[in-house]
This record gives C-alpha cells, structure tokens and sequence, in this order.
C-alpha cells in the first residue's frame, strides 16, 4: 500500500463530501431511467 491517496480514495472522499446531494442525483438517475422505459414502451407499442 502507498502512502499517496488513490483515485478511489479521492472518490471516497468526494463522495462524502456531496452526500448532501446523492438524493438529488438518485432521483434524478431514477427519473431518466423510468422515462427511457416508457419510451422503450411507446416505441414498442407501436
């Protein structure tokens, strides 16, 4: 193991610190996977 931070460890730590806004992107990756469905559906349907 180095000592120089890894970029996972840079990861980790700016992770932690825009947990504030991992509900925000949660929502916002959710929202775009549920509409490229109900596309999926409506190009399917047809």
């Amino acid at each position: 193991m180095s000592d120089r931070p890894s970029a996972f460890d840079k990861f980790l730590s700016r992770y932690n610190d825009d947990r504030s806004q991992i509900g925000l992107h949660v929502v916002f990756v959710t929202a775009a996977m549920l509409f490229l469905l109900g596309v999926a559906i409506v190009m399917n349907s047809h």
